[in-house]
């Protein structure tokens, strides 16, 4: 997911954010708007502070029951109908799992209690249920560990999160999609809402047979009866619930193809009024396909298709596996917003393919794919490019620390801080080792999940040393960032020039660093040399000694370090 930059903070700032995010939104784009109605009123804010509430990390932490953790679901089959004008949808649910042990436990899914269940089956027997609390409770008494759950329900699901499911509003009719991260599925199917519980897939749609349905992996069929329409996706790459997603609208769909390791289908949903200007901005999706097989290995999901669907969505995008969800506000046709949609293709690996173990582990997503917006410029721009992007991305980041988190799960710290932690990382490890780490991760996880402990644990195997500070101080013990005030003396001592360097760590807490501090000297003759030092002290001293006098000093001249740096020079000559 990339969301526009939305700082966390008191719940009134949030909202004022989003009230002038709206008439910002306007402003810039308000002659090509005039097809859609508004997409916000009074109690759309309402429902912001309330998902503001639920994406906070102690909320999520008391999501899953217990008995959750015992269950594997092979499979989700979900036949959905959906009524536009009633905002309703009627849902045959059919799940496939098993029992990972001995001990025999009811069967407990996440499902919001605002449906009215017509009946359950369990092994196609009518069967005992308890629906209440956010929970939907079977019985299960079977000697076998296997089972198959049929739901058969209707009702208007609940607008929660960033939009968990959604009946917008344009003029040639309705738009409907879901977002379910990060634990808002459960909004409009039964499931086991846990990101590292993957499954297959399939989904059948209906709507009135003017729209246009798209869903994960490749479409199976259109069937037509009377004025309804169904299309039939199946996906047979392991599948997190959060990365499900439904989009019906009077979409216009067009194809084209990016050719790497294999030919891979690239399927695109936007409304008419956007179909010339995604034609353009989504040309950056081959560009950015080929860029991360080069820099990560093969696109995870050759057999299905990379695709993107336009959404009613004012804040950002959003990774939906082999589908990404994009803000009509992106699409301008101006490649403005080009950052968004290759944070979305970097998610096909950091996300999607390797997923996060749990919802602690958020910064691997969020940073990995944020990271990889800088490596794609670099890869198409150079050095400078990637030095650029990641000055671009500083901030203070002391709301939270990044494993594990506290607060709002979506605050930039595990998107920017994130990229910031791999791009340090890079610089400690050499190219060599960090870009082979990214291959690694990719070919031992593919579709799987790993967590935080995991992933340093590979860092440490392949560098071949201890990583425990560098990760502890950025990682796992503490917010924010390095503040550096130093003093710049020049002087002359006999035959030689003195540089000293006095160096302060004046950072917002008592923390003091240990990190590389790359020092560039440029001369008089505007020849330079770089050095590196070491430092590990609240106030260190550096002092450089030549026989040609320094014009000027660059600290962090190539941009490794997240740090804030400010000079002041005193200048005398013996």
């Amino acid at each position: 997911m990339n969301v526009k930059k939305i700082h966390p903070g008191l719940l009134v700032s949030i909202l004022i954010i989003l009230i002038f995010s709206v008439a910002a939104s306007y402003l810039m784009w308000g002659p090509d708007l005039s097809r859609y109605q508004s997409l916000y009123d009074s109690g759309d804010i309402v429902s912001a502070g309330k998902a503001y509430r639920e994406m906070q990390m102690e909320t999520i932490n008391s999501y899953l029951d217990s008995v959750q953790y015992n269950i594997n679901i092979l499979k989700y089959n979900l036949s959905v109908e959906l009524f536009p004008e009633k905002k309703n949808i009627s849902v045959a649910a059919v799940i496939s799992g098993e029992l990972l042990n001995a001990k025999k436990e009811n069967i407990v899914f996440n499902f919001r209690d605002n449906f009215s269940i017509d009946s359950l089956k369990l092994d196609h027997v009518p069967s005992a249920f308890k629906y209440e609390d956010e929970y939907l409770i079977v019985p299960f008494g079977k000697e076998s560990d296997s089972f198959l759950v049929e739901v058969y329900y209707s009702g208007n699901p609940e607008a929660s999160g960033f939009g968990s499911f959604e009946f917008g509003e344009i003029q040639d009719g309705k738009l409907i999609y879901s977002i379910n991260e990060p634990t808002f599925a459960s909004t409009w199917f039964p499931c086991n809402d846990r990101p590292d519980d993957k499954t297959q897939l399939e989904i059948s749609i209906t709507n009135d047979s003017n729209y246009v349905s798209a869903s994960n992996g490749i479409l199976m069929g259109i069937e037509l009866n009377a004025d309804r329409k169904t299309y039939h996706w199946k996906t047979d790459y392991p599948i997190s619930t959060y990365l499900v997603t439904i989009n019906s609208a009077p979409y216009v769909n067009f194809q084209e193809y990016y050719v790497g390791a294999d030919s891979l289908l690239l399927d695109y949903y936007v409304l008419p009024g956007s179909y010339e200007d995604a034609k353009r901005d989504f040309k950056v999706n081959a560009k950015a396909l080929e860029c991360f097989e080069e820099l990560f290995g093969d696109y995870p999901f050759y057999g299905e298709k990379y695709g993107v669907a336009e959404f009613l969505w004012d804040a950002g995008a959003m990774e939906h596996q082999t589908l990404t969800g994009v803000s009509f506000n992106l699409i301008t046709g101006s490649g403005f917003f080009e950052d968004f949609f290759i944070h979305e293709v970097a998610h096909h690996w950091w996300g999607n393919s390797v997923g996060p173990k749990t919802w602690k582990d958020i910064w691997l997503n969020e940073g990995f794919s944020t990271y990889s917006e800088a490596l794609y410029y670099e890869y198409y721009n150079g050095p400078a490019a990637l030095a650029s992007t990641m000055e671009g991305k500083k901030d203070s980041f002391e709301d939270t620390r990044l494993y594990p988190p506290d607060g709002f799960v979506f605050s930039r710290t595990f998107y920017d801080k994130g990229a910031w932690v791999l791009h340090m990382l890079r610089r400690e490890t050499g190219d060599d080792i960090f870009f082979d780490m990214l291959k690694t991760i990719q070919r031992d996880y593919k579709y799987s999940n790993y967590s935080t402990p995991e992933f340093i644990s590979l860092a440490e195997k392949l560098s071949g040393r201890s990583l425990s500070n560098f990760f502890k101080q950025w990682v796992t013990d503490g917010e924010g960032i390095i503040y550096i005030d130093y003093v710049e003396t020049h002087s002359k001592e006999n035959e030689e020039y003195l540089t000293e360097l006095e160096i302060l760590q004046d950072n917002i807490t008592d923390r003091v660093y240990s990190f590389p501090l790359d020092v560039r000297y440029i001369y008089y003759d505007n020849q330079s040399e770089d050095f590196t030092y070491n430092i590990s002290k609240k106030i260190q001293k550096i002092v450089f000694r030549g026989k040609n006098r320094v014009k000027k000093v660059i600290l962090d001249p190539d941009t490794w370090l997240l740090a804030e740096i400010n000079g002041m020079v005193e200048q005398s000559f013996n």
